[in-house]
């Protein structure tokens, strides 16, 4: 991996990072710190027809080692690690956006774990496309999201495009802000058992109503364990 050729004279400020899934580096340039890409092998020759020069790369490494699984995996952590964050940073753990709290696999795990913290290893087969380079970051979050949540009781409902007609209660409404106003995304029990989840700026129902509503399913995701319907064009059904 390498910077673009007319920045391969100036001094490297930091190691490489990840932003929305792509690399970049910091430079001094001309005195002023600049973030410039940090292209793979296969970006980079593609740009100009000849492999990377590492001779003028002195970090070299693909992305898989700079993310710590120069032997093929990583130690992340079940459980809520947010008021241990603290003892993963003396314990020498890095933290990344994908994963959170993680040793590389060159690094020692510490025996004794902080109460309700579980560590469990994450292989470079799992998350990474190819030798240098993760896959995307919804990828990554599928694989992730496998290993540190427990699978629930829950089903995907019908296929994509299906109409349904639900009798369903409201678990969870989270509003936000958009272009197009304020928006809810709300969370629902099917009688069924199962969960579907309806973003709309048209509604705003209370956690605990009850409806029996028709709609369209938009998408099937998994939420930490979680297989949840998305519906779209619901209305209720008097």
């Amino acid at each position: 991996m390498a910077v673009a050729k007319s920045y391969q004279n100036y001094k490297f400020l930091s190691e490489p990072f990840s932003v929305q899934s792509k690399m970049y580096i910091t430079i001094d340039y001309k005195g002023t710190p600049k973030q410039v890409r940090w292209y793979s092998d296969n970006e980079y020759s593609k740009m100009y027809g000849t492999p990377v020069d590492k001779t003028k790369s002195p970090y070299y490494k693909s992305q898989k080692e700079l993310l710590g699984f120069k032997n093929g995996f990583i130690t992340i952590f079940k459980g809520n690690t947010y008021p241990f964050k603290d003892w993963f940073k003396e314990m020498g753990a890095t933290y990344r956006k994908w994963w959170g709290w993680a040793f590389a696999s060159d690094q020692e795990v510490p025996e004794t774990l902080p109460e309700g913290v579980e560590a469990v290893k994450l292989t470079w087969d799992m998350v990474g496309k190819d030798h240098e380079s993760l896959l995307p970051d919804d990828q990554v979050k599928v694989a992730v999201e496998s290993l540190i949540y427990d699978a629930k009781d829950t089903d995907f409902v019908g296929n994509i495009g299906d109409k349904v007609d639900l009798y369903v209660t409201v678990t969870k409404n989270v509003t936000s802000q958009s272009y197009y106003g304020e928006s809810h995304i709300m969370t629902l029990e099917g009688e069924d058992g199962n969960i579907y989840v309806w973003a709309t700026t048209a509604k705003d129902w209370e956690v605990g109503d009850s409806y029996h509503i028709k709609g369209t399913i938009k998408d099937h995701k998994t939420f930490r364990g979680e297989k949840q319907t998305w519906l779209t064009r619901c209305r209720v059904v008097d």
